[in-house]
């Protein structure tokens, strides 16, 4: 009896064990098909990897197709502009999820976010999806953004400028590579890459044809109009699907409304000297841009200022002459003024170009009354606030790209 209750007992414990075992060994195994199925190259991984490949193909084909569709319809030729209309076209994206780059390659984008780079003469290439980390408050200034201008031709009335001529001008010579000068918040204000066009402000003379009276009247002219003349000009570089307002940078940037209404009232003895200009001469409005410009180094240490030309700010000051210094006081008719508008130079420091002197008028000095503004136009671009980024490193070569 007792032997066979020792029997039972140590059967009994051996079922126990066998039990356990057979417990751990199935966590084990369940745990391997557990990391089989959803590990870090788990099945299911594999499985959407897959998935998300087979459908990145799909989009690639379409996109080739599109090209092939121009290739039979247009016998042969294709360009970069119908090939995006045929994308657009055979509904491979939604409206808008094309962008240029330049002449030659266009980003595709679709819904999923991934990216397609077409080249006219090369095959379609994946870029990859979409950064969603870099969002529009992380953009920094001086890092350079894609901004694609409008196609508009305008002109600029010669009795607004002083010059011999009206000027005519068309946005799509323009570049369309822009940098961040403000990011307040996530509401950003860019500035072109480089000038987008050249302005004549007054008209150039010879020693021989001066006009004295004529000359005077041209200075006035171009020296009273001259930052409400490019402030309009920077108007005609808003694209409203992207912007809502523009100016000339270095004008006001909290009105870029030109406020001082400078004139010349009084004309002084037989040698015609300027005085009491009637009010004040002069502002600063471009110290805050210039601070701005010097401050966007993410880039480029030096700022945003040295791009190897001249360019207007929005701002005007007068020169005593005799000083040797600039001042933003009227004229007091006891030094020798001159009239300036404010400009960066080619190496990117603040200059003053005279537009008006009154020294001696004609005479040994005759070209005070004939100096010619003719330098290149930076607009600043407010953008709307709802723009997120779709792609880009913010480098010159591979600008951010906002929708």
């Amino acid at each position: 009896m007792i032997i066979e209750r020792l029997r039972d007992r140590k059967e009994q414990g051996i079922t126990l064990i066998a039990l356990v075992v057979t417990i751990i060994v199935l966590i084990i195994l369940a745990g391997v098909s557990l990391s089989l199925v959803i590990g870090d190259n788990g099945l299911m991984l594999q499985a959407e990897n897959a998935k998300e490949a087979n459908l990145i193909g799909n989009y690639q084909e379409q996109i080739e197709l599109a090209r092939s569709d121009i290739q039979a319809n247009h016998m042969g030729i294709v360009t970069l502009d119908n090939w995006i209309d045929r994308i657009y076209e055979k509904g491979v994206v939604p409206q808008g999820n094309i962008i240029k780059k330049d002449e030659q390659n266009a980003v595709v984008i679709t819904q999923e976010g991934y990216q397609f780079l077409i080249t006219v003469d090369k095959e379609t290439e994946y870029m990859g999806n979409t950064d969603t980390n870099v969002k529009i408050e992380d953009l920094k200034p001086g890092d350079y953004v894609q901004y694609n201008v409008p196609s508009k031709q305008f002109t600029i009335a010669a009795t607004d400028t002083g010059y011999t001529e009206d000027q005519s001008f068309d946005t799509t010579n323009a570049t369309n590579l822009w940098q961040i000068l403000y990011n307040r918040e996530g509401e950003l204000e860019i500035t072109s890459f480089k000038s987008v066009a050249n302005l004549k402000l007054n008209r150039s003379w010879t020693e021989s044809n001066f006009n004295h009276s004529v000359a005077l009247s041209n200075s006035r002219i171009a020296y009273n109009n001259a930052i409400t003349v490019l402030n309009a000009m920077c108007q005609n570089y808003i694209n409203e699907e992207y912007a809502t307002a523009a100016r000339v940078i270095g004008s006001n940037p909290s009105n870029p409304v030109d406020g001082i209404t400078t004139y010349v009232t009084t004309v002084k003895g037989s040698n015609s000297k300027v005085t009491n200009p009637g009010v004040k001469i002069g502002d600063n409005y471009y110290q805050e841009d210039y601070n701005a410009m010097q401050a966007a180094t993410s880039q480029n240490s030096a700022g945003i200022l040295n791009i190897n030309e001249n360019y207007f700010l929005g701002s005007r000051g007068i020169s005593y002459e005799t000083r040797g210094v600039s001042d933003y006081l009227p004229g007091i008719g006891t030094e020798d003024e001159s009239y300036c508008i404010r400009n960066i130079t080619q190496t990117g420091e603040l200059g003053i170009t005279q537009i008006l002197g009154n020294t001696t008028g004609a005479g040994t000095n005759w070209f005070l009354w004939h100096t010619i503004a003719d330098m290149g136009v930076r607009p600043v671009i407010k953008l709307k606030a709802d723009l997120s980024v779709l792609t880009g490193s913010g480098t010159q070569d591979d600008p951010y790209i906002l929708r």
